[in-house]
């Protein structure tokens, strides 16, 4: 998994390019530790517009359909702040949640499958 950048500006659009060496269903969720009183887990795919994560191709680039923009989190006083991407493949399908409270919840959602790989990517986003 390579992302087009590790530092991103407020606005700039993300892209994601995949290498398999075997077919996966892919599920993608965008991790903000700095999320007090909502939700820190949020699943960016499959999304509305980009519903299949069935993934066949050797190689693959996302967004297909949509849009993947980094926004600065309001009231954060910092000048820059660190997100993640989770990426986990598996070769059944898996109805998550769409969010999740914190990270661990995400982590023992996933702990309990079988047959999965996961990857964390970190990012920067400054003002």
């Amino acid at each position: 998994v390579k992302l087009n950048e590790k530092n991103f500006r407020d606005g700039e659009e993300l892209k994601i390019d995949i290498e398999l060496n075997k077919p996966i269903y892919l599920t993608i969720f965008q991790i903000l530790p700095y999320e007090k009183k909502d939700f820190q887990v949020h699943k960016v795919f499959p999304n509305d517009l980009e519903k299949d994560n069935y993934l066949k191709e050797k190689n693959f680039k996302l967004p297909q359909k949509a849009k993947y923009e980094i926004f600065f989190p309001n009231n954060y006083q910092k000048n820059s702040v660190d997100e993640y991407l989770v990426f986990i493949a598996s070769e059944k399908d898996i109805n998550w949640l769409e969010k999740y409270a914190k990270k661990e919840d995400l982590k023992n959602a996933y702990i309990r499958e079988k047959s999965i790989k996961y990857m964390y990517k970190q990012y920067t986003i400054y003002k």
